[in-house]
């Protein structure tokens, strides 16, 4: 799945991506899986069922927070997502996500903030 936001004002120097793989988003920038993607604007999330087609649901939670030039890291945006292996091709999950970054094909929006 790929994730993408906008850009943020001129004094954005970087960003932090936090995610967890369960419904539980990171409640800051430095918890969970840590991505540090410097002045990146997108990211590219994979996680497969391993060609297990009996295997549950999969869910992942973001957080994105971006760091300005006095190095001040925000609180950050969020989005869960949510895929099943049922009726679908054994890793090639379907992603279903809410929140404010961007999946394009599989939910999202790009919230300001």
């Amino acid at each position: 799945m790929n994730l993408s936001w906008l850009s943020g004002d001129t004094s954005t120097v970087g960003y932090v991506l936090a995610y967890n793989n369960s419904t539980v988003v990171p409640p800051n920038c430095g918890l969970g899986t840590v991505v540090n993607l410097s002045n990146v604007t997108s990211y590219r999330y994979n996680r497969t069922f391993n060609g297990n087609p009996s295997a549950p649901q999969l869910y992942a939670s973001f957080r994105l927070c971006s760091i300005n030039s006095a190095g001040i890291v925000s609180e950050g945006i969020q989005m869960t997502c949510f895929s099943s292996s049922l009726g679908r091709i054994p890793g090639w999950p379907g992603w279903s996500c809410n929140g404010c970054l961007d999946a394009p094909g599989y939910g999202g929006t790009n919230c300001s903030r």
